[in-house]
C-alpha cells in the first residue's frame, strides 16, 4: 500500500544553538547563492524569533532548548534574500531587516501576499476563520474543523477550502489527522 501525501509529511523540529545560527548564515555562502549575512542580523533574528516563542507562553529555558521554528525562519530569510538577489552585492543586513519592519513587518507582508488574490466569498470566509484562529487576546487558538464550521455557520466544504489554502501558504496548519486547525505560528496573531 502507498502512503498519501498527508501520511508522508514529516514536520521538522525547531533548531537551537549553533544549528539555528548556521541555518541563517550558511546558505548564502554556497556558490549558487554567493552572498553574505551581517552578524548583527543573525543575532537580531535569533533574539527576536526566540522572543516570539517566549511571548507565546514558553518558558525562556524551554525556548533556548527548543530553538526556532524552521518554517517561520524560512519566511523571514526568504523575504530578505528576495530583496538582494538581483543586487551586485548580495548582503543580508540588519538595516534591510529594519526596512522591512523586522519580524512583524515581514510576517504581515507574508500574510497579505498569501491572501491578496482572494475575492468575494473566499476573502470573507478567510477573514472569519483567521479572526477565530488569531483572537485579539494575542494567543493562537486551535479548533476542530467541525467546531470552526459551526461557530462561523459555514458549510464544511467552504471551511475546507479556506483551510487548504492557509495550509498551502503556511499560515495555518492541521493536526495529524487533519481535524484540528491552528495558525502556523503565534507571531501571526500580532498582524491579523
Amino acid at each position: 500500500s502507498f502512503l498519501t501525501v498527508a501520511q508522508a509529511t514529516h514536520r521538522l523540529e525547531p533548531l537551537a544553538g549553533d544549528a539555528a545560527r548556521e541555518a541563517i548564515a550558511e546558505p548564502v555562502r554556497l556558490p549558487e547563492f554567493h552572498g553574505a549575512v551581517e552578524p548583527a542580523l543573525v543575532e537580531a533574528l535569533l533574539t527576536e524569533l526566540r522572543a516570539d516563542a517566549v511571548a507565546s507562553g514558553l518558558a525562556v529555558d524551554a525556548v533556548q532548548a527548543a530553538g526556532l521554528s524552521l518554517p517561520f525562519l524560512q519566511i523571514v530569510c526568504q523575504r530578505l534574500w528576495a530583496a538582494v538577489v538581483d543586487r551586485p552585492e548580495r548582503a543580508l543586513t540588519l538595516d534591510l531587516y529594519q526596512q522591512f519592519g523586522r519580524c512583524d513587518g515581514i510576517v504581515a507582508a507574508f500574510v497579505r501576499e498569501a491572501t491578496q488574490d482572494l475575492t468575494g466569498e473566499a476573502r470573507l470566509d478567510t477573514a472569519h476563520v483567521l479572526n477565530l484562529l488569531a483572537p485579539r487576546a494575542g494567543v493562537k487558538m486551535a479548533y476542530p474543523v467541525d467546531v470552526l464550521a459551526s461557530q462561523l455557520d459555514l458549510p464544511r466544504p467552504r471551511i475546507e477550502a479556506v483551510l487548504d489554502r492557509l495550509d498551502r501558504q503556511r499560515v495555518g496548519r492541521r493536526g495529524e489527522r487533519g481535524e484540528v486547525v491552528e495558525l502556523f505560528h503565534d507571531a501571526f496573531t500580532r498582524v491579523l
